[in-house]
């Protein structure tokens, strides 16, 4: 077939329209990179496994951090920090502030240890939350405080609010980090340590403000000494016998009145205990003075016994004594013999004795009583049985990259017809039971076992299930007394509870 224009003159072959393969491939690439930039970039895939790991691990963070604050509470309040020492930690910490930042650094350090003891799995990936450890300096010590913030919320304050800052938690395989994230938690704990603190130290300021500060011990303290002395000064210018106007009495009283004051208006009560200290101490001091005036009284009208018994009672309401029966004038009086000095010395040749090392006398007094205990515990297998398979179904070469052993053991009551299969060991010579009791044990025992044939992995496991039959008892022996402690028999012996 021959080409023509529209005036019938013949085309050459060169003279046909080209298209450059060139150009349509440009053009295909332009187009290409125009429709991807309108769709945006596809996000990164993460595996599920990996995904379903940081959500577990994150989960095992709230708890875990709960638990470190009602133990560093715990520990705080039974070893409370005031005052920093001179060394690495005790640097780090504000002086001003000691108890709260040393609380601080507790939840930390109590929070990193049960990090590092939580690892979730989840098929081949691990993920666990980490705080970093503070080296052997002050600035870290300091970050690792700063890391963890404290305050006091709920009604009067009896709650701690506690947030960690940055818990990295990360995912990995093989000992390759696969990803991480950080996480910044925050609990609320039932916790009385921050604001029974506080009013530790409101009480300590009031002991210690001086006598013109409002409503401290001192002003309290002023005004009770003021009143005694107005009131016996007024008395022996009426006529009542003359001594001091404020005696020793007087000024314990008055000491004892202001500190129990300065308590119930910090803490909104006083220790029961105290109360009747108080009272004990008001009451003596308040009959002395009456015994006083009336023994005075009773030498004016020449009566000896009447002056005589109050005498005694004048001494008896001094201190505190024991009342024996004596032998003097009578069979039948009574004399008031105080402990006194004879205590003191008794304790002093209790120290002089000669002894092994050093004398003590708290660990004389516990070795007064003492018992010496032992458990005795006889276990017999029951029933073994297991479940699971220990390698891969099916054919292939594969090998055993690692071995993981997880134990779980449970406690319960023992049957009565196993009971029999655990007989309570006796005691020895010498020896006699306290107690005894009889349980069964379980104890599963899985073995996950992770195996590999060139790119395929699998994981079999095998559960190891025991019953034993396990029988305690619990022998003592009551030690020899310590040198010179009398031997009383005690009925009856040792028992729960006791």
């Amino acid at each position: 077939m021959v080409n023509r224009d529209r005036t019938g003159r013949r085309l050459a072959e060169s003279d046909r329209a080209r298209v450059p393969f060139a150009l349509v491939g440009v053009l295909l690439l332009v187009t290409s990179a125009a429709f991807h930039a309108s769709l945006g970039a596809a996000p990164p895939v993460r595996e599920p496994d990996t995904e379903v790991a940081m959500e577990r691990a994150g989960a095992a963070v709230v708890p875990a951090l709960r638990v470190a604050v009602r133990e560093a509470a715990r520990d705080a309040a039974a070893d409370p920090v005031v005052t920093p020492a001179n060394t690495t930690v005790g640097r780090a910490l504000n002086g001003s502030a000691a108890f709260r930042d040393a609380l601080r650094l507790r939840i930390y350090h109590a929070l990193q240890s049960r990090l590092a003891a939580t690892t979730v799995r989840e098929d081949e990936i691990r993920a666990r939350g980490t705080l970093p450890r503070p080296e052997n300096d002050t600035a870290t010590v300091r970050r690792a405080v700063d890391r963890v913030s404290v305050e006091r919320v709920g009604p009067n304050g009896t709650r701690l609010r506690v947030r960690v800052r940055d818990i990295t938690l990360r995912a990995g395989r093989g000992g390759r980090t696969v990803t991480e994230r950080s996480l910044s938690p925050t609990v609320t704990v039932d916790s009385p340590v921050l604001a029974l603190h506080d009013r530790t130290e409101r009480y300590e300021r009031r002991l210690d403000a001086r006598p013109t500060a409002p409503g401290s011990a001192g002003a309290r303290f002023t005004l009770g000494t003021y009143l005694v002395a107005s009131a016996r000064g007024t008395a022996q210018w009426a006529g009542a016998p003359v001594a001091n106007v404020l005696a020793n009495r007087h000024v314990a009283l008055a000491t004892d009145a202001a500190v129990y004051d300065a308590q119930a208006r910090t803490f909104g009560a006083r220790d029961p205990e105290w109360v009747a200290g108080l009272d004990t101490t008001a009451a003596r001091a308040v009959g002395q003075d009456a015994a006083a005036v009336a023994f005075e009284a009773g030498k004016q009208r020449g009566s000896n016994r009447q002056a005589r018994a109050l005498g005694l009672l004048q001494r008896f309401l001094l201190s505190d004594s024991t009342t024996a029966t004596g032998t003097g004038r009578g069979e039948t009086d009574r004399v008031t013999v105080a402990v006194g000095r004879s205590a003191d010395a008794a304790l002093a040749a209790t120290l002089r004795q000669p002894s092994e090392g050093a004398r003590n006398l708290t660990r004389d007094l516990r070795e007064a009583y003492a018992v010496d205990a032992r458990l005795a515990a006889r276990t017999r297998l029951l029933e073994t049985s297991r479940t699971g398979r220990r390698r891969p179904a099916g054919a292939g070469d594969w090998q055993l990259a690692e071995r993981e052993r997880r134990v779980e053991r449970r406690a319960g009551q023992l049957a009565s017809s196993d009971a029999r299969s655990a007989p309570v060991a006796e005691p020895s010579a010498g020896w006699h039971r306290l107690d005894a009791a009889r349980r069964l044990v379980v104890e599963r025992v899985t073995v996950f076992r992770h195996w590999t044939d060139g790119n395929r992995t699998t994981t079999t496991s095998r559960r190891t299930t025991r019953r034993y039959a396990v029988a305690i008892g619990l022998h003592g022996r009551h030690r020899e007394p310590p040198a010179g402690v009398p031997q009383r028999p005690i009925r009856p012996v040792p028992s729960r509870g006791r």
